[in-house]
């Protein structure tokens, strides 16, 4: 490479033998210099063309990509549940022949929507006696809808004690005009135990019972033990 600047500089020629014979000015040329960068900037990319340097530069880091919006998140349908709280194991006298048990059970709305007792049905019932006929109806309708926390049923006074004076229900009793009919009939003349069980459905959803029945000769009726179910 050729770098030529302009100024005024001096020169003189020597001769042969030593001496000077003359000396001048030249105008115009400052700086002669030949190949390599630039003397005066040593260290300018020369020769380099634009686009060339910046080949290897490191590309921008690249924008991290947007984040998916928050999915919204699935509400769950209010659920619809109930327990029934019931008298399981029972005493009777057999000596009437038959007998109707009348108020002995309480459904409690435990879901969190409403609990419709006018879609109440008896889906069967059996036991396993081959002499005592065992049936379970319900007794007393109601167009009730029954309310989260909220009990109803008609108890006898010992289904009362049983269920409510045991502190195995503590919500509040609504509507007692629901209830429910067990009829016993053919009873035996001696002692008998006789296991039973009923499947009702409440507003489409089936609750399974099952009681003990002590058939004793001479003996008080008696309310032995209570227990809550689950519907399912």
């Amino acid at each position: 490479m050729v770098s030529v600047h302009s100024s005024i500089v001096k020169w003189c020629l020597p001769l042969l033998l030593g001496s000077v014979v003359g000396c001048g000015q030249l105008l115009g040329i400052e700086e002669l210099s030949l190949g390599g960068p630039d003397a005066a900037n040593p260290d300018a990319n020369v020769g380099t063309p634009a686009d060339a340097r910046s080949e290897d530069a490191a590309p921008p880091d690249a924008a991290p990509p947007a984040a998916p919006p928050d999915a919204t998140p699935f509400d769950a349908p209010p659920s619809l549940a109930y327990e029934i709280a019931y008298v399981n194991d029972m005493t009777f006298d057999p000596s009437a022949g038959q007998l109707d048990i009348i108020g002995f059970l309480v459904v409690i709305n435990t879901g969190e929507i409403s609990l419709d007792l006018s879609a109440t049905r008896v889906q069967s019932f059996y036991d396993d006696s081959a002499q005592v006929g065992y049936t379970l109806s319900l007794e007393g309708d109601t167009t009730t809808a029954l309310q989260p926390g909220e009990a109803a049923g008609g108890l006898s006074p010992l289904a009362t004690q049983s269920i409510i004076g045991s502190g195995l229900v503590s919500e509040p009793l609504v509507d007692t005009t629901y209830t429910f009919r067990m009829a016993l009939n053919n009873l035996p003349s001696d002692a008998l135990d006789v296991n039973a069980q009923a499947v009702l459905n409440i507003d489409g959803q089936n609750i399974a019972l099952s009681f003990t029945i002590h058939f004793v000769p001479e003996a008080t009726t008696e309310f032995r033990a209570a227990r809550v179910a689950l519907a399912n």
